[in-house]
């Protein structure tokens, strides 16, 4: 990959038993450990899924067999590359429901959002408590199902932004962007709402993909 693109990935998680079995070979024992904790088979799957996709795609662009990569983990969990070093590849994942995106590039921090919107939800309730005064306002004045899309487009803002700056949750709710960060938002899968953020610079070229296991 070129030094100013960032590569987008979508991914489906429901890929079947036998490919299930087959991609979870390529995990490390830790990420096996942390699969077998989910207490939901389709959790575990979805879990197991989205693993062993990331290391497919990072061998992909690193030309090294996925199961040889191995990864190290900032204070609050952003994962990097330990193994093989020295690339100066940065990557970031995320899942919900039945997909996951992926977000590779190099030489600056990125991070990635993606969540299933939800019908039911005190959403209203969530954004007057912990977003900007000016979003909660703006929320308000929408009506119900703009209101619930809006409000998932600035909460995946906000964690990708929280991802990005490998911060969790030291990055507050009330800010929806970073001085050091370039955020959009993105359209994916109908019914899901994702963003990115990444290391502010020269704008990348974004290149989407789609993952099929």
């Amino acid at each position: 990959m070129a030094e100013n693109e960032i590569h987008l990935w979508l991914a489906p998680l429901g890929i079947g038993a036998a490919k299930i079995a087959a991609i979870g070979n390529l995990l490390q024992p830790d990420e096996s450990e942390r699969a077998a904790r989910f207490r939901f088979p389709e959790h575990r799957e979805h879990f197991t899924a989205a693993r062993g996709i990331l290391r497919s795609i990072l061998g992909l662009h690193l030309g090294c067999p996925p199961e040889s990569i191995r990864f190290a983990y900032g204070e609050h969990g952003k994962p990097s590359l330990a193994q093989p070093a020295g690339t100066h590849m940065e990557f970031n994942l995320s899942h919900s429901g039945g997909f996951a995106i992926y977000a590779v590039v190099l030489g600056r921090q990125v991070g990635v959002d993606l969540e299933r919107i939800k019908a039911e939800g005190s959403w209203m309730e969530i954004a007057r408590q912990y977003f900007a005064a000016t979003e909660a306002a703006e929320l308000e004045a929408l009506a119900e199902e703009a209101m619930r899309n809006r409000f998932f487009e600035l909460w995946s803002a906000k964690e990708a932004c929280q991802k990005a700056l490998g911060m969790g949750l030291r990055f507050p709710l009330d800010k929806n962007s970073h001085p050091a960060l370039t955020v959009i938002n993105l359209d994916t899968v109908p019914g899901y709402s994702a963003a990115l953020a990444f290391e502010a610079g020269d704008q990348p070229a974004i290149i989407k993909r789609l993952f099929t296991a």
